[in-house]
């Protein structure tokens, strides 16, 4: 409260002594009922008693007790501060009566209904004729000021706390360069306090031939650009000297004008001397760049009117892009990537967008489907928003891996899958039969009947012609899910998925009669006709291994062969764990 309010105050008291004084009249309640807080008249007596001569209605409002109540006794007031307030409350008062001084403080109070509430005491003393003191003066609720003050400290102090956890160089300063703020980070770095800093230009941490370039950069923060970012030389605390780069923000006024940037930096050395070395090499790299075999493509990036990269744009490229991609390096330069290939599969340019955005190298191998080539790349940042890669077509080497993998899952006579990729597959199954219940499967071991006499009488030539026949008719009668396999010389096995033992031997049985009823028929010669038998098990999930399941399908084969061959047989119930011995002495 000003003084002159304090003061206006102090006329009102006055004519609220009323006739005790001789003086006008108390001023009426309904007109000090309207100011904020309480308007009050104290007088503090010559004997040293105390007594209130006038209390505005605001009284009842913020300390909850009557005007009469306090009237009658001026306590009924202080009993309101906190009770480790009162007895330097009291001092103060009879401090500033003696002295003649104005009172100015804050206090805490609790009333009666419990709140608790930070109150503002202004007054200024009268001195009386008779020797007391009359105080004229003001009080007001700060609660809710006190309140917002607390508020504004914590989110300051929460703020200090995460910028000077920052590993970044974080400060403030006023448009001339003047240091205001600077976070630990930042002293760290230079090597000074902050003693050494604040109220100082920051220009003399930079050498004098950046001074013109920083002092244009800074010029460019403002109102219309609040935000700039751009890089120069620092000189640390050691003489060293160390490429930073830092984003300013623009602090404005209501006018729209600079009052203070805030600045966040990062060294960036290691990047820079990395671009120096490029911009060193570049008389190296261009000799180099016509002879090199691998495929090389500059490109800077290219964004929406959101700010996210889109595309990107061919810079340059050399003869070796041409050779690896079939594209012309007159028809792409200064294109787009999207303009040159229709159907880029996105994924090119959300890498090289984490390249060029991030400065961090990229090393992976990507198909694409436009130019129905493989490559090798290697992406790296020269400078910010571009990216280079340096690649080779890897397509020959892709397929020659794809054959390599179907030549070690497959069997070289018939195409099937060999014994260790069939096997691989089963266990697969029986592991989902485990994670899910209520799901079958069966397997079905099969051998051709008396197929050494097919080579005694044919020869082996004819034999392997036999082989691929069935395994044509095998495969043949599968669904996509199941999957057949030779394992042996004339032993295959098949993998029925979702497929319960009724269902296997309907299958089994019209697999066996196409079969017999589809001989071989080659160019020379009589028709060679085969026959399959056929043990047939299912693949439980209670089963510990394949080999649990296997045994009981050869078995089961077993007996097919015992009971005639060219025949269908079930593994027993019982053959839940162990399978039944085969006779070594029957010749399949």
């Amino acid at each position: 409260m000003e003084a002159g309010m304090v003061g206006h105050t102090a006329a009102l008291g006055q004519a609220a002594l009323g006739q005790a004084t001789g003086r006008s009249p108390a001023p009426p309640d309904a007109i000090l009922g309207r100011l904020p807080g309480v308007v009050y008249q104290f007088k503090v007596c010559a004997d040293g008693t105390w007594q209130f001569c006038y209390l505005s209605p605001g009284a009842e409002t913020l300390f909850e007790v009557p005007v009469e109540e306090a009237y009658a006794d001026h306590n009924a007031l202080t009993r309101c501060l906190l009770p480790e307030d009162r007895a330097a409350h009291q001092a103060l008062v009879e401090q500033a009566s003696r002295e003649r001084t104005p009172r100015d403080h804050e206090y805490q109070i609790r009333t009666p209904s419990g709140r608790v509430k930070w109150v503002h005491i202004q007054a200024d003393p009268m001195p009386e004729p008779d020797g007391s003191v009359l105080w004229n003066g003001l009080i007001t609720d700060i609660t809710e000021h006190r309140e917002g003050m607390r508020r504004i400290q914590h989110d300051r102090d929460r703020y200090k706390a995460i910028v000077e956890a920052l590993p970044d160089l974080v400060c403030r300063s006023l448009p001339d360069g003047t240091l205001t703020y600077v976070n630990q980070a930042y002293c760290d770095y230079f090597g000074r306090g902050r003693d050494r800093l604040l109220g100082r230009n920051f220009m003399a941490l930079i050498p004098e031939d950046e001074h013109a370039f920083v002092t244009e950069s800074l010029k460019e923060c403002h109102a219309g650009h609040p935000v700039k970012t751009y890089g120069h030389r620092v000189r640390r605390g050691d003489g060293e000297v160390r490429w930073v780069q830092w984003t300013d923000q623009a602090v404005l006024d209501q006018r729209g004008l600079v009052v203070e940037l805030q600045c966040v930096g990062r060294d960036v050395t290691a990047q820079r001397r990395a671009e120096a070395a490029l911009r060193a090499s570049e008389h190296r790299f261009r000799q180099l760049f016509n002879a090199m075999q691998s495929g090389f493509a500059l490109h800077d990036l290219v964004f929406d009117a959101c700010g996210r990269p889109c595309d990107y744009r061919f810079l340059s490229v050399n003869p070796a892009f041409e050779r690896l991609t079939g594209l012309n390096a007159s028809a792409l330069i200064g294109c787009t990537a999207r303009a040159v290939l229709p159907d880029l599969e996105p994924v090119w340019i959300d890498t090289y967008a984490q390249v060029a955005m991030s400065g961090q190298s990229a090393d992976f191998e990507q198909y694409t489907k436009a130019l129905d080539k493989t490559f090798e790349v290697h992406a790296y940042c020269p400078q910010p928003g571009q990216f280079a890669c340096i690649f080779l077509d890897i397509s020959t080497r892709k397929r020659l891996e794809a054959t390599l993998l179907e030549q070690a899952t497959k069997d070289d006579l018939t195409g099937l899958a060999n014994r260790r990729a069939f096997i691989s597959r089963l266990e697969e199954e029986l592991a989902r039969l485990k994670r899910s219940s209520g799901r079958e499967a069966a397997v079905l071991m099969i051998d051709l009947d008396h197929f050494k006499q097919i080579n005694d009488s044919f020869g082996h030539h004819q034999g392997d012609v036999v082989l691929r026949h069935c395994a044509m008719l095998m495969r043949a009668a599968l669904r996509r899910s199941d999957q057949v396999g030779r394992i042996g010389g004339e032993e295959f096995v098949i993998l029925l998925p979702e497929t319960d033992q009724a269902a296997a031997r309907l299958f089994a049985e019209r697999l066996r009669a196409t079969i017999e009823q589809t001989p071989v028929e080659p160019p020379q010669g009589p028709p060679i006709k085969a026959t399959i038998s056929v043990g047939v098990t299912a693949l439980r999930s209670v089963d510990t291994t394949i080999d649990t399941a296997l045994a009981r399908a050869d078995a089961a084969l077993y007996r097919a062969k015992r009971g005639g061959r060219n025949r269908v047989a079930m593994a027993e119930v019982s053959q839940t764990s162990q399978a039944e011995t085969p006779d070594a002495t029957i010749g399949r």
